[in-house]
């Protein structure tokens, strides 16, 4: 499959469609992963890591968890982020 039927058929996950349920590291990054393979290529491997994740709430981009849980507002705060480094420096 090529790309742009790749991104023909990407989805970006509703609000509602996102976890009600509060996420630990490794569970958020194979969510993520999942989400965002359409802008991943083999030779990037994953789209986004634990170490990602830590400096990214380091640097203030988003907010600490809640006693190591990721919540919903995290899950879109980082789609948003990753979607957004392919073009932002």
């Amino acid at each position: 499959m090529d790309k742009k039927s790749i991104f023909e058929d990407f989805h970006c996950p509703r609000w509602e469609e996102l976890p009600q349920m509060d996420l630990y590291m490794d569970q958020l990054v194979t969510l993520l992963n999942g989400y965002l393979t359409p802008f991943t290529t083999e030779k990037q491997g994953k789209k986004i890591t634990s170490t990602m994740i830590n400096n990214y709430v380091k640097h203030g981009i988003v907010h600490a968890p809640v006693r190591k849980r990721y919540t919903k507002e995290h899950v879109a705060y980082l789609i948003v982020v990753c979607i957004l480094k392919s073009v932002y420096s």
